[in-house]
């Protein structure tokens, strides 16, 4: 399987992806390190891995999986306000 390195923050990562699948891997690699730094900006996180986890878990929201499809827009937004506040009381 052909090797594909993807930079997030400010680690380059080398993962193992199909040649049809090579896209999609650099689009999500790049959605990843776009969030990590809207979050590392609007919440002033310094470490790399909270923006990170913070960042795949705003991602999982925005994007619900095949099973969970029908879950309300409402009720993944009350999710990521109450990740946003979890963040911001870790923060203080």
């Amino acid at each position: 399987m052909p090797k594909l390195q993807v930079k997030i923050g400010t680690h380059r990562f080398t993962v193992n992806v199909d040649e049809e699948n090579k896209k999609e891997m650099l689009e999500a690699a790049r959605r990843v390190d776009q969030e990590m730094m809207r979050i590392k900006e609007a919440h002033k996180v310094a470490d790399g891995e909270r923006s990170a986890i913070m960042a795949a878990l705003h991602i999982a929201l925005a994007v619900p999986v095949a099973a969970d499809a029908a879950t309300p827009a409402a009720d993944l937004a009350r999710l990521e306000a109450a990740l946003d506040e979890a963040l911001a009381a870790a923060e203080s």
